[in-house]
């Protein structure tokens, strides 16, 4: 699943400034709204959803409503989990494109436009991800791509979010290649492949180096434990090291190892 952007959030828990925010925008849908509140379908709270029909009475076909719970407990963590609840739910329903309706009530001193628009971008592209990398056609006609438009902001929030919005890409693309990877069966991804992935990465990021022991090094340098656990499979270990190194100027900050096994 890819994502494209182009430039609301879901509301705070109070109905009543539910229902003004969204009236001023989609009057139509004044009765819909209000009855929601009425019959206790939606209040707002956190992780809940209602989608509203909008019978054509606006552009948009549908309109989905997500609870972030009482407003003096909203995070960035919150704000994640919603995009990520509205991008599934887009790719549920085969939508092409989602709009979210950024509320200036969700910016805070604890969650200031940037971190606002890092946590969108992350929520979006984590749930609108599949794997779908070996069906042709997806059998509940779910679309290949989603397009993501960040509306209802001025021209010097934008900047604050875009920066956000680069940081967020970069985390979850990662994370998307991460997930894809993982995902690929066994007789795709062995440790000789993945030492091929590794070395393309790091060729194709810089600063960034790799190194890829194989079996004959590994017992050079008595790795008995990594070749014990592979001995087992037609597929020889591999031991890899990617390594960051800052550019020169950099801020020096503490040494990070991440080991996977």
């Amino acid at each position: 699943m890819a994502l494209q952007w182009s430039w609301v959030t879901t509301v705070p828990t109070e109905l009543s400034h539910l229902v003004s925010v969204l009236n001023k925008r989609m009057k139509a849908l004044e009765g819909k709204i209000a009855a929601l509140d009425k019959l206790g379908d939606f209040k707002g709270k956190k992780d809940t959803t209602a989608v509203i029909y909008t019978d054509e009475r606006i552009a948009a076909k549908r309109v989905l409503l997500i609870g972030l719970g009482d407003k003096k407990d909203i995070t960035a963590d919150t704000i994640r989990s919603a995009t990520a609840m509205a991008a599934g739910k887009a790719v549920a329903l085969r939508a092409k494109t989602v709009a979210l309706a950024l509320h200036q009530g969700v910016v805070s001193r604890k969650l200031d436009l940037q971190t606002l628009g890092q946590a969108i971008t992350e929520g979006a592209v984590f749930g609108g991800y599949r794997y779908d990398e070996y069906q042709e056609k997806t059998k509940d006609g779910r679309r290949k791509e989603l397009s993501v438009q960040l509306i209802d902001a001025g021209a010097a929030a934008v900047r604050e979010l875009r920066k956000g919005f680069n940081t967020g890409n970069i985390i979850g693309q990662a994370q998307a290649f991460a997930r894809t990877i993982a995902n690929r069966p066994g007789n795709v991804i062995n440790p000789v492949s993945l030492a091929k992935i590794a070395k393309k990465t790091a060729t194709a990021t810089p600063h960034l180096s790799c190194t890829v022991l194989d079996e004959k090094q590994l017992k050079q340098k008595k790795f008995g434990g990594i070749l014990a656990v592979g001995a087992g499979s037609v597929n020889k270990p591999r031991l890899i090291v990617l390594k960051y190194t800052p550019p020169a100027g950099s801020k020096k900050t503490a040494t990070l190892g991440l080991v996977g096994k």
